[in-house]
Formats: structure tokens, sequence, C-alpha cells
């Protein structure tokens, strides 16, 4: 599983170092009816060179305790697993 992780990475950093003018981020936190966990997820989507649509998940979290702005904030760090600005 470690090896599979890291070619992923490796792979999805190639593809966010690639001559990117604008990329999208969106974020979505969701509980289950048949588990006890809430998730937080990361997904990005930009316009290739090719104009081909690329979208990732780059990023999927355990996310405990109450969904306020003040505990999302925190999570947000995974922003910096890609080296993204938090600008």
């Amino acid at each position: 599983l470690p090896e599979l992780y890291q070619a992923v990475y490796s792979y999805v950093d190639g593809l966010l170092k690639q001559n990117i003018s604008s990329i999208s981020f969106t974020s979505d936190l969701w509980s289950s009816d048949v588990s006890p966990l809430s998730m937080l997820s990361l997904p990005a989507q930009w316009i290739d060179a090719d104009f081909q649509l690329q979208k990732v998940v780059l990023h999927l979290q355990e996310f405990s305790g109450t969904h306020t702005a003040a505990a999302l904030v925190t999570a947000f760090e995974m922003l910096q697993t890609w080296h993204i600005p938090n600008e």
C-alpha cells in the first residue's frame, strides 16, 4: 500500500507541476448513516494545456468534532501537503 500511495502521489504531483493557469478547489464534509465517521475531502479541477478537464482528490481525512468554521480552518492544513499557499 505505501508503494501504491507513493506512485499515485508522484503522478498527481507531476500533474500539479504542469503549467496550470487556474485551479479550482472544492471541499466536502460528509457523514454516513451507517458509520460514526465524518470525512473531509479536497478535490481539485483544472483545464490542462490540451484543454482537457483534469480532476483529482488531493486529500481525504477523518473529521471529528463539530462542523464549525474554526474547526474547518485547522483541517485545511492539508493544502500544505501539495505546497498550495493558503492565500
